[in-house]
């Protein structure tokens, strides 16, 4: 499906705000980092809650950048929330990365460190309203709390081929409830 005009307009905008970003990062970084820092690719194709993800390309395996998604209904829908906050949040994980190696922590103190740098509050989500994508069933359990837990579709099918899950309040282990316990 081609995106609209506005849409259209909303990526460009994106763009133009991540190469701002790339620019301020090799301003603040590319003497640490010993070379300039690359300008990752965008991909308007996340879908679900989640309004941006960074994907890293191994350094070996760089014949291509470095990747953001962005979820193009949440650009629609919060324009300044995610060009304000999400592109600078997902390109602070590319140069923690890049500065930092493979193996710290997505939301470690590295990635603090750049989002510091950067002027931007270290947040981990987002505050943006969102609709679910799609409305999941859910499955009722036992636990010794009086009301019983109720899992997810995805995870009720886990559960049924042996993956155990422990009540988050009273500890105990989640049984089934049956098949006429269910909802949604």
């Amino acid at each position: 499906m081609m995106p609209t005009t506005n849409q259209q307009q909303l990526q460009q905008r994106a763009q133009e705000t991540l190469q701002q970003w790339v620019v301020r990062a090799n301003a603040l970084f590319a003497k640490d980092y010993g070379k300039p820092l690359d300008c990752p690719r965008l991909a308007f194709d996340l879908r679900g809650r989640g309004a941006g993800l960074a994907v890293y390309q191994p350094r070996k395996f760089m014949a291509e950048p470095d990747l953001i998604r962005l979820n193009p209904t949440l650009l629609e829908q919060h324009p300044d929330e995610m060009l304000d906050e999400t592109i600078p949040h997902e390109w602070a994980h590319i140069v923690a990365h890049r500065l930092f190696g493979p193996r710290i922590k997505p939301h470690g103190q590295e990635w603090r460190a750049v989002m510091a740098a950067f002027g931007k509050t270290p947040e981990v989500q987002h505050r943006m309203d969102v609709e679910p994508s799609r409305k999941l069933r859910r499955f009722k359990y036992h636990c010794a709390c009086p009301d019983g837990v109720e899992l997810t579709s995805i995870r009720h099918k886990r559960a049924r081929r042996g993956t155990g899950y422990l009540c988050r309040k009273c500890g105990q282990r989640l049984r089934w409830a049956g098949p006429e316990k269910q909802t949604g």
